[in-house]
């Protein structure tokens, strides 16, 4: 079942503020809040405003970014950065944050409208804590509380996510004082805490992403409380969490603007798309020099893929408008774009092609129940308790219904060292060390990586780059924190600086990735 977001935020017009300050440099936020209908408007707002910072507003912006750097997306385009943050080997380095760099708009945005986010909640909570300041009822004060709680929460928690370091606001801060940057661990835990009925649900399924995304190494990643993790996977959405968009009223998915465009705006890496291949072609690609490799046809049994041989039935199983359970289209060859061997392939994600159709109006999903069965099962991995995380993984990887992959369970392996079943023609098969010029069957770690790669594909704000930043999968080089924007610094009157910084300790960019990338 659905659970469709905007039925929960409060849809209150804006009331009329009054903007008389002395400084406008420096302006009064109680006065621009003065009355209970401005801060009741300021929350309804925050959610939309944290959509908008992430994946809802702009193109330039961090997400085209953290696409091709995490290989969910290919371009070799200029256009959003995508061309220089999807190059392998990495550029040195990889997110350049000099005055004037190609991609400062994008890289500021994301920071600039998370932390407008997170002050504006600050604000209204703590407006809300005056004596005698009340919505009309207890229950209304209660719901603008935990809502506002709740984006601060998002806000700060997706600014630690991506970013070194951010400003940490609370509602007891002095509110004409500049707050100082704090790194990103101090910051992930700020404002998650508080819990509301009618959508706690909803808050404990962002807490359990943001944990586990925030870590930047393998070793963070192993260090993350899977504890914690398990009980708000387990205890978050049931069904879907989706959003009624609608672009003429503020609410969109604005990457679908362009991916749908295909061609040099969109294709699967063939790297990736490769460890669904049960043919043999994946390993005797890896067996060429990068130079010499050319797009090959993934034959696979994962019914997310079309199904076919040759690439002409392939394309007949591509319909113009994809069933329930397929993901990906292996597209016209007239369409297809030249360009990084490791990259270019035959094959386009069109899941959600009928919401492009339908101009982006109607429900999107930014968030599943199967990534929540993922996580825990991640969680019990990580904890010694393989047994439990195979039904978990087996819920979308062994689904024999019209939406499901069709692949065999793995529901019953409690090691790290039996492979996934399947024999020859097992999913996923992964390159092999040392000279990663071969497969192999996954074993059940692998197996949960495949289903999530496969299951939040273009849903989440970067989802395969958290993922595989914690996992050690990011090709070598790649930046695993983007700087403070140089604009933020400059206002500060601080220095700014690239990654990695010896001088300010910030972390050096991924080594050598698990597929050895």
């Amino acid at each position: 079942m659905r659970t469709v977001l905007r039925a929960l935020l409060v849809l209150i017009g804006v009331a009329a503020c009054d903007l008389g300050v002395t400084n406008v440099n420096n302006p009064d936020r109680d006065r621009l809040l003065r009355t209970p209908a401005d801060v009741e408007a300021l929350i309804g707002q925050l959610y939309q405003n944290f959509h908008n910072a992430t994946i809802g507003g702009s193109n330039e912006a961090l997400n085209p970014q953290l696409l091709v750097s995490g290989m969910e997306s290919f371009s070799g385009l200029g256009n959003f950065q995508m061309g220089v943050r999807a190059a392998i080997p990495r550029a040195n380095p990889h997110v350049d944050n000099n005055r004037g760099n190609a991609g400062e708009a994008g890289n500021l945005r994301d920071f600039q409208r998370l932390s407008t986010t997170s002050r504006a909640a600050a604000d209204a909570l703590r407006r809300l804590a005056v004596p005698g300041f009340s919505f009309g009822d207890a229950s209304r004060d209660a719901r603008g509380r935990a809502f506002a709680q709740f984006a601060l929460g998002l806000a700060l928690g997706h600014l630690a996510m991506v970013y070194d370091s951010a400003a940490i606001v609370a509602p007891t801060d002095d509110p004409q004082a500049i707050p100082p940057l704090r790194g990103y661990d101090s910051v992930k835990g700020s404002g998650t805490g508080p819990d509301a009925a009618g959508f706690i649900r909803i808050i404990r399924s962002y807490r359990a992403r943001i944990r586990a995304a925030v870590a930047r190494t393998p070793a963070e990643r192993a260090a993350v409380d899977w504890n914690a993790v398990i009980d708000d996977a387990m205890n978050g959405i049931t069904g879907d969490l989706s959003i009624a968009m609608d672009p003429g009223g503020g609410w969109d998915m604005v990457w679908v603007v362009q991916h749908y465009l295909f061609s040099s705006w969109h294709q699967m890496w063939q790297f990736m798309v490769g460890f669904a291949d049960t043919s043999g072609a994946f390993d005797a690609w890896l067996a060429q020099p990068v130079a010499n490799r050319a797009s090959f046809l993934v034959v696979t049994p994962d019914r997310r893929f079309p199904q076919g041989t040759t690439r002409a039935a392939q394309q007949d199983n591509s319909p113009a408008t994809p069933p329930a359970n397929l993901y990906f289209r292996n597209r016209p060859g007239s369409q297809d774009v030249p360009g990084n061997a490791l990259g270019v392939s035959f094959y386009d994600y069109y899941r959600f092609q009928a919401f492009f159709n339908a101009q982006r109006i109607g429900n999107y999903p930014v968030m599943t129940r199967a990534e929540m069965r993922l996580l825990a099962a991640e969680g019990y991995i990580r904890t010694n308790r393989i047994n439990l995380a195979g039904p978990l993984i087996d819920s979308t990887r062994a689904d024999t219904s019209a939406r499901g992959a069709h692949l065999p369970g793995v529901t019953g392996i409690t090691d790290l060292t039996t492979p996934v079943p399947g024999g020859s023609a097992c999913v996923p098969r992964v390159p092999q060390p040392p000279d990663f010029t071969t497969t192999a069957c996954g074993n059940i770690l692998e197996a949960l990586k495949w289903e999530k790669r496969m299951e939040t594909a273009f849903i989440g704000y970067g989802s395969w780059y958290f993922d595989d930043r914690g996992w050690g999968d990011l090709p070598e080089g790649t930046a695993l924190n983007w700087p403070v924007p140089w604009q933020e610094m400059d206002a500060r009157v601080e220095p700014f600086y690239n990654m990695p910084d010896v001088a300010k300790g910030t972390l050096p960019g991924a080594a050598k990735g698990t597929y050895g990338l």
